[in-house]
C-alpha cells in the first residue's frame, strides 16, 4: 500500500525552508548516535570536562552533557565528539 504524502510537509521541513543553511548563521549542529554518540559542530571550546559531565562553549550559550563514562573522543576548532553513555542534554542561553 503506498503512503499519501502530506499536506505541507513536517514542522521540521517548514522550518529548515524559513531559516538560511546552518553556515550562514554559524549555528552549532548536533548529531547523536543513541545515546552513546554525540558530534557537536561549531563549537567555541571546552569549558569543563570529566567522566559523568562535559561542558562546551557555543556562540549562543553553552551545552552541559551529563552522563557515565564520557569520553572525548576527537576534537578541533569546530567539530567534537564525545562518546559515552549520555543521560541528559541541556541548553543554556
Amino acid at each position: 500500500m503506498k503512503q499519501q504524502p502530506r499536506e505541507g510537509g513536517s514542522l521540521f521541513e517548514k522550518t529548515k525552508e524559513m531559516l538560511p543553511g546552518q553556515g550562514i548563521l554559524d549555528l552549532p549542529r548536533m548529531n547523536m548516535l543513541g545515546n552513546r554518540y554525540i558530534e557537536l559542530e561549531n563549537h567555541l571550546g571546552i569549558l569543563s570536562y570529566s567522566l559523568t559531565e562535559t561542558v562546551v562553549a557555543l556562540k549562543t550559550g553553552e551545552l552541559r552533557i551529563k552522563g557515565r563514562e564520557l569520553e572525548i573522543s576527537r576534537i578541533d576548532r569546530e567539530f567534537f565528539c564525545l562518546a559515552g553513555i549520555i543521560e541528559e542534554i541541556h541548553f543554556r542561553l
